[in-house]
């Protein structure tokens, strides 16, 4: 009998030990290097790495702004669900020249695909601004973003203001 009571008590064991291995697995996985958190769509069908975009400092006015300045993030979207995702609808609530330019493409389930948003502030007087951004995919809900970067003029950059 005591045979029987302790192989139990060393099953129940393993098995908690387990579930707890196996909950603290899961949730690291969801976890972004910056600290921000993915966002999904309708019991994550669609999935976003990231729930925030931070274009950061951006000089205003800048002759020599190119897409390798930091006016340009990448946002990655998966398609965790069984159909392909048809379509996505972008619209931005964001001052000065954002956006979400890219070539879409039908997404198979599994697959996954870049989303580059891009932020040129020549027209804004330097300060903070915010906003958002919802992609609305043909699978799930709509799915917000939110925006900000910090506008500063030349000068500023140039003096380590």
């Amino acid at each position: 009998m005591k045979s029987k009571r302790t192989s139990i008590h060393i099953l129940y064991s393993f098995t908690l030990f387990c579930l707890v291995f196996i909950q603290s697995s899961c949730s690291s996985d969801n976890e972004v290097a910056n600290n921000d958190t993915p966002i999904t769509s309708g019991k994550d069908l669609i999935t976003l790495s990231r729930s925030k975009v931070d274009f950061g400092e951006v000089i205003q006015n800048n002759p020599e702004r190119n897409e390798n300045q930091s006016s340009k993030v990448i946002v990655t979207l998966t398609n965790n669900s069984t159909e392909t995702l048809t379509s996505l609808d972008t619209a931005i609530e964001f001052p000065g020249e954002a956006g979400v330019f890219f070539t879409f493409l039908p997404i198979p389930p599994g697959a996954s695909i870049d989303i580059p948003f891009t932020f040129s502030p020549d027209r804004l007087e330097p300060g903070m601004y915010s906003g958002k951004a919802t992609l609305t995919p043909s699978i799930g809900e709509p799915l917000q973003i939110t925006l900000k970067a910090t506008v500063i003029t030349p000068t500023d950059n140039n003096t380590g203001k």
